[in-house]
C-alpha cells in the first residue's frame, strides 16, 4: 500500500514539473515577440502618429506615411532635445510660445503594470523631511509603522522615537484617524524634486495625507467620492504640481488626486483590467495621453488639460495563443503551469491555457500506454488509474506513468 501511495505522489510530482518546464522550453523555442506600436498625439497636425517599429513605418490615422525626421517635427514636445540641437524646435505651437524649461516642467510619463499592484508590501516606511534645510531630500534616520499608533523607529539603535511618535499620533487622532492603518502609499526615493509624504488609508477606510514639514507633523483628511472604492494608489511628485497621485479603483477606473483641494479627477478610459493590462499616462503642455495595453490590443485616449476626451485610437493584433506557435501548443499541452506570473510578484501555482484540443494527442498517448501496460496481466483498478491520468493530463501524465510503471 505504501509503495502504491509513493508511486502516486511521484507521478503527481512529475506531472507538476513537466507541466511547468515543457511549456516553458516550448515557448523559449517557438514564441514570437509581439511588439506593440508606439502611439503619440501630434500638437502640430492634431492627429495620432503611429510609430510601428516592427515594420519601420510611421503614419497617422488616415494612413499617410512620414519619414522619421518628419515625425520628430510633428512631435516637438517629445523630441525637443533633438530638435533643439538641430535648431528646429519651434518658438510656438498652437499660438502658445514654448521653451525647453516649460516643456520639461509639463512632461509626465508614468506606467502602471499589474506587477506593480500585485506585490507584497513590508509595513515599514520612510518619511522624508518635505522642506529640507539644504533643499535636498535626504534619507531619514527612522522608519515608521502604523499599528495602534504611528510609531517611529531609529535606524541607528532600533529604539522608538517617542517624541516623533507622540506628535504624529496625537495629530492623526485629532483629525479623526483610526488605527491601525490598512495601507500606506508613498514614493520613498530621493530621486524627485520634492516630497509629499504618504497617502494612508485608516481602519475606517478613510484617506489621509501625511507628511513631515520642518520636523513637524502634517495631516489632512482627503474626502473620497462615494462611488470610489480604492484598490491602490501611486503617489508621484512631478514638477508640474498638478496632482498628488494616481488612483485605481476596485472597478478598474483611473483617477487623479489633484492639488486643488484633493479633488478626484476621473480619467475617461474604458475596458481597463488592472490585474492584466498595462496602462501608460503621458502629459505635455497641451494634452494628456492614456494608453491601455492588452495582450492583443492597445487603445489610446487623448484629453485636453481639463481631462475632456478629444480622440481615441485602437489597434489589435493576434495574441500569443492565436498565433501559429500558440495554436500548436494547444494540441500538445492540455494546460500550462507556472510558479510565477508577469502580472504578480507572488509565487503561486498559475494555471493557464486550459483547452480540449489536446484530446487527440491524449488519445494517442493513452493507446500507447495501454499497449505498454497490457504486456502483463490486466489490473483494472491500478491500470485504470494510469489510463485516467494520461487521458486527463496528456503528455505530462504519459511521461509520469511510464517513468514510474506499475509493477504489480
Amino acid at each position: 500500500m505504501l509503495i502504491k501511495f509513493s508511486r502516486i505522489l511521484l507521478i503527481l510530482l512529475v506531472i507538476l514539473l513537466t507541466a511547468i518546464y515543457l511549456p516553458h522550453f516550448f515557448w523559449m523555442s517557438f514564441s514570437e515577440r509581439i511588439r506593440a506600436p508606439y502611439v503619440q498625439y501630434s500638437p502640430v497636425i492634431e492627429e495620432f502618429i503611429i510609430m510601428d517599429y516592427e515594420k519601420d513605418k510611421f503614419y497617422d490615422t488616415s494612413g499617410k506615411e512620414y519619414s522619421r525626421e518628419e515625425v520628430d517635427t510633428m512631435l516637438p514636445l517629445s523630441h525637443y532635445r533633438l530638435l533643439a540641437t538641430k535648431g528646429l524646435l519651434p518658438d510656438s505651437i498652437q499660438g502658445l510660445e514654448i521653451n525647453i524649461e516649460d516643456i520639461r516642467k509639463n512632461y509626465i510619463n508614468f506606467r502602471i503594470r499589474p506587477v506593480d499592484i500585485n506585490k507584497p508590501q513590508i509595513p515599514l516606511y520612510q518619511l522624508f523631511e518635505s522642506k529640507p534645510p539644504r533643499l535636498k531630500l535626504e534619507m531619514p534616520d527612522e522608519f515608521f509603522r502604523t499599528n495602534d499608533r504611528m510609531e517611529f523607529i531609529s535606524t541607528e539603535n532600533n529604539e522608538i522615537s517617542e517624541e516623533l511618535t507622540s506628535s504624529f499620533t496625537d495629530l492623526l487622532v485629532s483629525k479623526g484617524f483610526e488605527f491601525p492603518a490598512k495601507k500606506c502609499y508613498g514614493n520613498p526615493t530621493t530621486r524627485k524634486a520634492y516630497d509629499e509624504g504618504y497617502l494612508v488609508i485608516d481602519n475606517k477606510e478613510e484617506l489621509y495625507h501625511i507628511k513631515k514639514i520642518n520636523g513637524n507633523p502634517f495631516c489632512e483628511k482627503v474626502i473620497i467620492p462615494d462611488d470610489v472604492k480604492i484598490k491602490t494608489i501611486f503617489l508621484r511628485e512631478y514638477s508640474l504640481k498638478e496632482f498628488y497621485a494616481f488612483v485605481i479603483t476596485e472597478d478598474n477606473k483611473l483617477y487623479l488626486i489633484l492639488f486643488e483641494n484633493y479633488k478626484f479627477q476621473k480619467i475617461p478610459i474604458q475596458n481597463y483590467n488592472s490585474d492584466e493590462d498595462i496602462i501608460r499616462f503621458q502629459g505635455n503642455l497641451f494634452y494628456r495621453l492614456v494608453t491601455v495595453y492588452k495582450e492583443d490590443q492597445l487603445k489610446v485616449y487623448v484629453t485636453n488639460r481639463k481631462y475632456e476626451l478629444i480622440d481615441t485610437y485602437e489597434k489589435t493584433w493576434k495574441s500569443k495563443m492565436e498565433r501559429t506557435a500558440g495554436q500548436i501548443s494547444t494540441y500538445i499541452f492540455p494546460f500550462e503551469l507556472s510558479l510565477n506570473s508577469s502580472d504578480s510578484m507572488y509565487i503561486d501555482f498559475y494555471f493557464s491555457n486550459l483547452n480540449f484540443n489536446s484530446i487527440y494527442l491524449n488519445v494517442v498517448l493513452l493507446l500507447i500506454t495501454i499497449l505498454w501496460i497490457r504486456k502483463k496481466k490486466i489490473h483494472i483498478i491500478a491500470d485504470g488509474m494510469d489510463y485516467i491520468i494520461v487521458m486527463v493530463t496528456g503528455i505530462f501524465g504519459f511521461i509520469a506513468v511510464n517513468i514510474f510503471r506499475n509493477e504489480d
